[in-house]
């Protein structure tokens, strides 16, 4: 028999339900393609102010379960980029559809896809991490699994890091920064790290240049091999997809500054307690725990007196960070309060 505490990770089966509108949308085509847009964008967003905040500590230490939930959660995510191709290929998908089932895989991809690979990157087993690469992979964002582990941990709440918002710097601003500096700094941390064992820097020896190469290589194939719709539709799912992880990227670390040297502490990271937040998104909300020490699993991630917390859930804050003067009415009063103001510079 399931104890409570067992049965309340299989709450962490919510983050499945987008998959399944994105499934039905690709295999049966026409106006189901809208319907992870309107689950995710519309009912989800619009339900996450009225579920209540779940703030119960995780205690259970049994990793068996959650460990299931990612691996199956990776299979979901290969399971409907290959069903958004399939339904290209057979003109299920066609016309506009095409762009609506390509956009409604990339929220699935940056909701479950990109929240599992950075689980899954920070795992010590090897099968592990590989499976997280290959989640990356399938949006074109490898180079997350260098730059995330190596920059941004390192360098969080300083000007150094490319993926942490300065106060007043508008999302779009950020992202159009950002995208491109996190990629360069992989680059060179892969770069940096070649020297030292006396190779060559800039080869394929180079991890963020090969899976670079291995992204290019995808969408040549995808394009020979079934078409060039398919091919650009693959890409669109996966910029809808990382264009969502860096919305997160802006709304976990804006306006919040850390010395360097400084040690990384709760009030470095905005947090949500959330239902839809922590149940839909494997506690990626409880980001504080996770900077403090990323090998702690998500299904144990806690908060603390000195999480800094957001006015609402995730889902709650998306449009508001969409319209840069909402969100810093939102944002900026509650960044001041907390005495902690990385400017834009």
């Amino acid at each position: 028999m399931h104890t409570p505490r067992q049965t309340a990770k299989f709450r962490y089966l919510w983050s499945f339900t987008p998959s399944l509108f994105v499934l039905a949308g690709n295999v049966l085509g026409g106006h189901w393609a809208w319907g992870n847009m309107a689950y995710s964008l519309g009912f989800l967003v619009i339900l996450d102010f009225f579920v209540p905040v779940s703030s119960d500590e995780n205690k259970d230490s049994d990793n068996r379960l959650p460990d299931l939930m990612l691996v199956l959660a990776s299979f979901l995510h290969l399971t409907c980029i290959v069903s958004l191709i399939y339904g290209i290929h057979t003109d299920t998908l066609s016309g506009s559809f095409v762009w609506y089932a390509a956009s409604s895989t990339g929220l699935n991809a940056g909701m479950l896809g990109i929240t599992v690979a950075h689980e899954l990157i920070h795992r010590k087993s090897r099968l592990f991490k590989w499976l997280g690469i290959a989640d990356l992979l399938l949006v074109c964002y490898g180079h997350f699994y260098i730059e995330h582990r190596f920059g941004h941990h390192a360098r969080v709440g300083t000007l150094a890091d490319p993926a942490t918002a300065r106060l007043g710097e508008g999302f779009y601003r950020y992202l159009l920064r950002s995208v491109p500096a996190q990629w360069w700094s992989a680059l060179h941390l892969e770069a940096s790290r070649l020297k030292r064992v006396n190779l060559f820097p800039f080869g394929l020896s180079n991890y963020t240049l090969r899976i670079t190469v291995a992204e290019i290589l995808i969408f040549m194939v995808l394009w020979q091999v079934f078409s060039s719709i398919a091919a650009w539709a693959w890409l669109m799912q996966s910029m809808v997809a990382f264009f969502l992880l860096e919305y997160v990227n802006y709304m976990q670390h804006y306006g919040l500054v850390r010395k360097p040297g400084e040690k990384v502490e709760a009030h470095h990271s905005w947090n949500s307690n959330t239902f839809l937040s922590r149940f839909f998104l494997f506690e990626l909300s409880r980001h504080s725990h996770h900077h403090q020490d990323a090998r702690v699993p998500y299904h144990l991630l806690n908060t603390n007196a000195a999480s800094k917390m957001q006015p609402c859930g995730y889902f709650g804050c998306f449009y508001a960070g969409l319209i840069p003067p909402i969100w810093f009415r939102l944002m900026n009063p509650a960044v001041e309060k907390a005495g902690q103001t990385l400017k834009e510079g």
